[in-house]
């Protein structure tokens, strides 16, 4: 059963899992008992440490209420470099969050949603991110053609997102349709 007929309901997909995905953050203050979108949370502590989903998250980050807990924040630019760093010294595509795409998109989106002040630190941040996202992709892109056309799928899906999932799984279809009846006609 395919999940998306397009990449744009692919990317619409991944973006409600990251939303609705719960993870750690930090409060950065108290909070008393308050709703949040219709869901009652808290009370909370000052450093008290709770699960949440990611559109609870950045809702209480906007007030500047939580943080997302360090080892859980994986759309981090240190932690992206990292991941590119390895993408390039590795033939192999390597293990990242299956949700890394959509985290990192929200993240840029949230940071570009910050109006308040035309801070050129944000923008410098915006720009590293964008253009992280955009590295990892492509040489990530090249690795998800190879596995495709290599027959390798099965074993590597377990270090792909969703979207390049989606992607390998497109092309390893439109390969077997195009030598199908690319042989036909012999």
């Amino acid at each position: 059963m395919k999940l998306a007929n397009s990449a744009q309901e692919m990317v619409n997909r991944c973006k409600m899992d990251y939303l609705n995905e719960t993870r750690e953050c930090v409060f950065l203050s108290p909070l008393p008992k308050m709703y949040v979108g219709g869901r009652e949370i808290g009370p909370f502590e000052e450093g008290e440490i709770t699960e949440l989903e990611n559109w609870i998250i950045n809702v209480l980050m906007k007030e500047g209420l939580v943080e997302i807990s360090l080892e859980n924040e994986y759309e981090a630019i240190v932690h992206l470099q990292r991941i590119y760093q390895q993408e390039k010294r590795q033939s192999s595509i390597q293990d990242v969050h299956q949700l890394t795409y959509a985290a990192l998109r929200e993240k840029i989106r949230y940071l570009q949603g910050d109006k308040t002040s035309p801070d050129p630190i944000l923008q410098q941040d915006i720009d590293k991110l964008e253009d992280m996202l955009k590295n990892i992709v492509e040489i990530r892109l090249s690795k998800v053609i190879r596995t495709a056309k290599s027959g390798a799928y099965q074993d590597i899906q377990k270090q792909m997102t969703h979207e390049e999932r989606w992607l390998c799984e497109e092309i390893i279809e439109a390969l077997s349709e195009w030598r199908h009846y690319t042989k036909e006609e012999m």
